[in-house]
């Protein structure tokens, strides 16, 4: 979630320095922060979420014969595609689903399906930027390793996520998701950054609901004060440039070669993700 560079005592030193909520959960490592679902409020701000999973664009046919054509955002907020430009979640899981089928079974990707559709409905998070997080993440594999020893499940969930149980498979995927959207008793999830919850006001989010900006604390804890989505101290710099083009239909191809022509990574990191 937060990369590998980033190590468990400056997480701790960072929470160490944040006022303390008025009644600490005591919750289970399994629970969302808050115990219940809290669902993103749109009432302000643009309006980043759909109910219908199958509405969406229309993904332009290619010019010629060849890869998706990986663009470029500038770490601009306001560059980022909007959902208007979004394809719909069935489409999108269609293109990343020979990606999942590497690592899972038929019945396990129709779990992460489902899982992103109920978690999705629960919380006001669009079940497109759910599944981006995860490809982004975990590349949609249930049994990957854990981020840092602690970080596990397919969004690489804070600190105190379950794990995939090959006994219960769906009911496991569904808390790793819900684990990475509502957070857990140990630290929060993708809705607290969407959210502004001021208990972590230190992420520096000043765009409510915005999932790019949530992104970028997602993967760095924070978002730089030039407000520059592409600037990570700690994290992936191409990491909200890729969520923006896995909503338009990327899947990750040629990852590393398709973010050097932006300037986020260099050209030793250049290799196909397939």
């Amino acid at each position: 979630m937060f990369g590998p560079t980033l190590t468990l005592s400056l997480i701790l030193s960072i929470a160490s320095a944040l006022p303390l909520q008025d009644t600490p959960p005591s919750l289970d490592s399994r629970s969302p922060i808050f115990g219940t679902v809290s669902k993103v409020d749109y009432s302000t701000g643009d309006n980043w979420y759909s109910p219908n999973f199958k509405k969406g664009a229309t993904a332009p046919a290619p010019s010629q014969p060849g890869p998706y054509d990986y663009q470029c955002f500038s770490g601009d907020i306001e560059k980022y595609p909007d959902i208007s430009n979004w394809l719909s979640f069935h489409e999108l899981f269609q293109i990343n689903k020979p990606m999942m089928l590497l690592s899972n079974s038929e019945d396990i990707v129709s779990a992460i399906y489902h899982g992103i559709e109920a978690i999705s409905k629960d919380s006001n998070v669009d079940a497109r930027v759910i599944l981006a997080m995860i490809m982004q993440e975990s590349t949609g594999k249930v049994n990957t390793d854990c981020t840092g020893g602690h970080n596990c499940g397919l969004m690489q969930a804070n600190v105190g996520s379950t794990s995939f149980d090959p006994k219960d498979p769906e009911g496991s995927i569904k808390q790793m998701i819900e684990d990475g959207v509502l957070g857990t008793s140990a630290g929060p999830g993708l809705i607290q950054y969407m959210s502004n919850d001021p208990t972590y006001a230190y992420t520096n989010n000043h765009w409510t609901s915005n999932p790019f900006a949530a992104a970028r604390c997602y993967n760095s804890g924070t978002i730089d004060p030039s407000g520059n989505l592409d600037k990570a101290a700690y994290g992936v710099k191409s990491y909200v440039n890729d969520i923006g083009n896995r909503l338009l239909g990327w899947d990750g191809a040629d990852s590393g070669c398709a973010q050097m022509k932006c300037g986020l990574t260099s050209q030793k990191q250049c290799q196909s993700a397939k």
